[in-house]
């Protein structure tokens, strides 16, 4: 096939989109993990150790309402919304995941979770070492190797029909 043919520009959109969901597939296995997590209740009072990784916290019971976790002092940890509806089993119940750390430094801290509308509260809530999320920047890597191949392709498609164009217009002259 000629670097001229417009194929190229098919197979580079195809490169392209091949490439992110490949990436997308790769990284969304880092959250399988967390599914397998073991999920240990918060007692009150008690501190909860965080590593490099951080942790994310759950709930057993699923929520209709927000519910938010704070760490005291509140600078300590910063905790953002989930993500993501993942479950987790622990303890034999079901926990449903509430948030996780983000940029967490490791060490002990004092974490206490409670519905956003403080009204009635029967829910427990847990926590768990969040894993290893490598693979969710290889997915990232994945994806931005195969859109840089595909602008190459394209670009390089592109010069040569250009250049063809320019070749045949000067002999045609």
């Amino acid at each position: 096939m000629k670097r001229t043919s417009p194929i190229w520009y098919f197979v580079a959109l195809l490169l392209v989109l091949g490439g992110w969901v490949a990436a997308a597939a790769i990284a969304a296995t880092a959250w399988d993990d967390l599914k397998q997590a073991t999920v240990a209740e918060i007692d009150p009072g008690k501190k909860i150790a965080v590593t490099d990784n951080g942790v994310a916290f759950f709930t057993d019971i699923q929520q209709e309402r927000d519910v938010s976790c704070a760490s005291k002092p509140a600078e300590d940890l910063v905790i953002r919304q989930r993500p993501l509806d993942i479950e987790a089993q622990g303890d034999g119940r079901t926990w449903h995941l509430l948030s996780v750390t983000k940029d967490a430094e490791p060490g002990s801290y004092s974490v206490s979770c409670a519905p956003d509308d403080k009204g009635v509260d029967t829910a427990n809530y847990g926590y768990a070492e969040l894993p290893d999320f490598r693979s969710a920047t290889i997915g990232n890597g994945v994806g931005s190797m195969a859109t840089l191949a595909a602008a190459l392709i394209a670009g390089w498609t592109y010069w040569g029909r250009r250049a063809e164009r320019k070749l045949l217009s000067h002999e045609s002259s």
